[in-house]
């Protein structure tokens, strides 16, 4: 029997898609901005400081630096993994934030209790 052999081509798509999610992966531990477009459903990885960009929407991911741009289509399932890591992300910040936000919020109410007491 013989067995089926994955053209050059579709190796190099499979390389291609590895490589994109493992910069994705390390962009979000690294602590690059993200930003969503919630009506568009498209996320954004933003390092400053390494003028590296990411977009991610339903349908493709583009990548930029200030001197190149690389657009891939991407499948719905592909595009729905990278998404799900990116709102986690950003759930993740929002907790923080929300804790930096509110951590005084026991002692503005005792202020507030002793200047009716």
């Amino acid at each position: 029997m013989w067995k089926k052999r994955k053209s050059l081509a579709a190796l190099k798509i499979k390389l291609k898609q590895k490589k994109i999610k493992e910069l994705i992966d390390s962009m979000l531990l690294a602590n690059v901005e993200v930003r969503s477009a919630p009506i568009s459903r498209e996320y954004f990885l933003i390092d400053k400081e390494n003028r590296v960009n990411i977009l991610i929407s339903e349908s493709s991911v583009k990548i930029c630096n200030h001197d190149y741009l690389y657009e891939v289509s991407v499948s719905a399932n592909e595009a729905a993994v990278f998404i799900k890591k990116i709102q986690n992300k950003i759930q993740q910040q929002s907790e923080e934030l929300k804790k930096e936000l509110f951590k005084n919020e026991v002692n503005l109410i005792d202020k507030i209790k002793s200047i009716y007491n």
